[in-house]
């Protein structure tokens, strides 16, 4: 296919060939684009830096012209739409801005206008204005700043062969909608609750805030639930053309949040085909090599993510074996023999995603959960087991796995055992043996039940998808798929190798800031700021993003998106010493020593002090922090860190029992500058922690970088920002408020949504006007003031 260059000329649609427009020196220099100078045209677009990246289209990397680009002129059309309104079907394409040909007059107060495209005359078409229809997708270049789009994504193929035929017709035929388009259009479980919604409806709508030009009616769809256990719920097929369309009364009936699925809003109607249930889960998708540039698993924000026609196949091949698998291993032609081997090898799941894997590989132990059935050993039958987790846990069918599971884990696993930790259907993430016997720690806050393992190995290694979707499986019975395991981990069934390094993918600043309004530039300085005060304190108004940030900055600082290595609490007026540090607890016979949540998230850091931890303390500020941290006031300060720093807790046993921070141990708070009710921040705090202030970004670039990529009409953006950015200077000085009550951005920030008049007027009234209550209580002329300026029409 001939390559494709969409270029965005903003005065485009005032050109009428060689019209008296054309001469007006107050139009953009791009009116030479249809100028005819020694028999060709030459273009000219405006775009940042002065330069086309000619590789995105299919150039050598090294090359300074590319020949045969279809170049598509687009621009905003008297309707106030992107669409295409010419092209030059054979144009030879510059990287560099380039000089104007001799004789085309293009000099303005001594400086050249230049161009980046040269063809033929003939080669080029510039469409009536009445003829201006063919759309451009939002996003795709059509939202100002950006003017340029190379359309160089796997998915933009389909449309950029609709344009090559709508060229070739010279402009005269839009092709209709391809059929078998494939999508998956994704629903946040806080918002929708589509688990339920599947199995009650057989059709519904569905909000389509992005391709609304190339989604059309036969196309094939996947219906995905994220949240922790992502994954897809059901398939189908679109019945329509997206348009604008009412609420549905009996789909609001399964809506967490119904005032986000109000009103008239761009929808198509889906029916609904197959139920996938259990979901196959994101998990099983990202170990398939075949899946591996799927959209929905790379980017996070949005509710329509395109899918290629391969990608559908392996979608359509995965769903169909998920649906047929059963309770054992998925090896074709695998038997059972009747006789064991001597020694048992079990495959395990370190929690769901292999969620705690890097604790328990740290810690020595395998471990598995069903907490609230205490401790398993008090169930002598795997049919004791499964009554008592339908007695707790109420599950929709019987139990089979899960009981089998913790009776094994019980009676069955012995010292010896080989063990595999598993991530996923077709992922080994490390190896080790049995070494002790079962324990119930009801001390563990989460996966109470514990056996001791040698981790003799971590790492990353695929294999074919030959495991089933449980927490515990015994393949002793399968030999020959235990001998290829083995041959995969590099291991003998006698010995097992030196540990293999972990090959986790680092999470870098542009990974942390994806689907987020914030500057890479202020997030590496507090990133660099933390690492060198160790103890950082991120303040601000509300709505600035504080507590969406801070785990972010965490992965980032680590390095990795690791959550057993970060710890979290909230602090509250009655949270005491007891539960930070160290104290007294009942139980059923007295009380009891435990250690507070900081001192065990201490003592995991300790024991890999070659690895960065972080403690996150929401509204660092509520608690009385004097009484909360104790003797530890000196301890988190970085140059008290440390075995040589070590002090006895107040609750200590004995003189000898020391304790101290270790130097690994990172600490981010947050404070809300705005709440009155909170006590000023203890001076001796204060001075041990850095303090890094977040701002309202009403107005920024990264803000409306951040809607424009939603789809947010850009002229809405700009009034939005000059209605908060004036109410914020008149927060800032009023004496009795100030810039720490100023109103934050995130309440008009819905990741993978557009933000609408009809979301800013929710947003206004539902959390903002109440806000403003509490400051202006005592001048009610200045609130009436403030409601009629947010809530005016746009």
């Amino acid at each position: 296919m001939a390559p494709v260059l969409f270029l965005n000329v903003g005065w485009m649609k005032l050109y009428q060939g060689e019209s008296a427009a054309l001469a007006s020196p107050d139009l953009d220099f791009s009116m030479l684009n249809y100028r005819e100078v020694h028999g060709n045209y030459y273009g000219y677009g405006q775009i940042a830096g002065n330069k086309v990246k000619l590789h995105k289209i299919g150039a050598d990397p090294s090359a300074d012209r590319m020949e045969g680009v279809t170049v598509v002129w687009f621009s905003t059309s008297p309707a106030g739409k992107k669409v295409l309104v010419g092209w030059y079907s054979k144009a030879t394409v510059f990287r560099d801005y380039q000089s104007p040909p001799p004789g085309s007059g293009r000099e303005i107060n001594g400086t050249e206008v230049g161009f980046y495209a040269v063809a033929k005359v003939e080669d080029c078409l510039l469409l009536p204005e009445n003829e201006r229809v063919f759309p451009i997708p939002r996003g795709k270049g059509g939202n100002e700043p950006v003017r340029i789009w190379y359309a160089d994504e796997p998915e933009d193929e389909g449309y950029k062969n609709k344009v090559l035929a709508y060229i070739a017709s010279g402009g005269k035929v839009i092709p209709p909608n391809p059929a078998a388009n494939s999508w998956v259009f994704q629903a946040n479980p806080l918002y929708f609750n589509i688990t339920d919604a599947v199995e009650k409806l057989t059709s519904m709508s569905w909000l389509v805030s992005r391709y609304k030009d190339r989604i059309g009616a036969g196309d094939h769809l996947y219906l995905w639930r994220c949240g922790e256990d992502a994954g897809i719920v059901a398939t189908g097929t679109v019945l329509t053309e997206p348009a604008p369309l009412p609420e549905n009364e009996e789909e609001l009936a399964f809506a967490v949040q119904p005032e986000y699925f109000k009103g008239n809003e761009t929808r198509v109607r889906l029916n609904i085909e197959q139920i996938v249930k259990p979901a196959l889960l994101k998990t099983v998708l990202k170990s398939d090599p075949r899946l591996k540039d799927l959209s929905i698993l790379n980017i996070r924000q949005g509710t329509n993510f395109p899918v290629s026609e391969d990608e559908a196949a392996a979608l359509d091949e995965l769903i169909a074996a998920h649906l047929e698998g059963g309770d054992e291993v998925l090896e074709e032609g695998a038997a059972k023999p009747e006789a064991r081997p001597t020694g048992r090898v079990w495959v395990y799941a370190p929690g769901p995603k292999a969620k705690y894997w890097e604790e328990f590989y740290r810690e020595g132990i395998m471990a598995i959960g069903w907490d609230d059935i205490g401790d398993l050993r008090q169930y002598p039958t795997q049919e004791t087991v499964a009554n008592k987790l339908i007695e707790v846990y109420q599950p929709k069918g019987y139990p089979k796995n899960d009981s089998r599971a913790c009776f094994d884990f019980v009676h069955s696993i012995q010292p010896g055992d080989r063990v595999i930790a598993k991530k996923g259907l077709s992922e080994m993430v490390g190896y080790g043996v049995v070494v002790g016997g079962y324990e119930h720690r009801p001390d563990r806050g989460y996966y109470q039940n514990v056996r001791q393992v040698r981790w003799d190995g971590r790492g990353t290694w695929l294999c074919e998808g030959v495991f089933a979707m449980k927490t515990l499986t015994d393949f002793t019975p399968y030999p020959d798929t235990v001998a290829g395991l083995y041959s995969i981990l590099g291991i003998e069934p006698a010995q097992a190798p030196p540990e293999r390094p972990p090959a986790l993918p680092r999470y870098t600043v542009d990974q942390a800031l994806q689907g987020v309004a914030f500057d890479p530039a202020a997030f590496e300085n507090i990133l660099r700021v933390w690492e060198n005060k160790k103890n950082l304190i991120l303040q601000g108004p509300p709505g600035v993003g504080k507590t969406f940030l801070a785990r972010r900055l965490a992965y980032a600082l680590i390095g990795y998106e690791l959550p057993s290595r970060v710890g979290m609490v909230q602090f509250h007026q009655s949270y005491a010493y007891e539960d930070f540090i160290q104290g007294y607890r009942p139980k059923e016979t007295g009380f009891e020593r435990r250690d507070g949540v900081f001192v065990r998230f201490c003592n995991r850091a300790r024991a890999d002090q070659d690895s960065r931890y972080v403690f996150i303390i929401d509204e660092i500020n509520r608690g009385n922090l004097s009484k909360v941290f104790g003797e530890l006031l000196m301890l988190i300060e970085k140059d008290y860190r440390g075995s040589k720093h070590s002090v006895t807790l107040t609750y200590s046993a004995k003189d000898d029992e020391q304790f101290y921070v270790p130097d690994n141990v990172f600490i981010l708070g947050m404070m809300n500058t705005a709440d009155r009710s909170l006590a000023l921040v203890d001076y001796a705090l204060r001075r041990r922690f850095a303090f890094e202030r977040l701002n309202p970004m009403f107005g920024q670039r990264s803000f409306k970088q951040f809607l424009a990529s939603g789809g947010t009409d850009p002229a809405l953006t700009t009034a939005v920002s000059d209605r908060l950015i004036e109410l914020n200077e008149a927060i800032s000085e009023d004496p009795n408020l100030g810039p720490g009550f100023c109103v934050g951005h995130s309440y008009f920030c819905q990741p993978g949504r557009a933000l609408t008049a009809t979301n800013y007027i929710d947003a206004v009234k539902n959390e903002i006007l109440p806000l403003l209550e509490e400051y202006w209580v005592d001048d009610r002329d200045r609130l009436e003031k403030w409601r009629e300026k947010l809530l005016a029409s746009f």
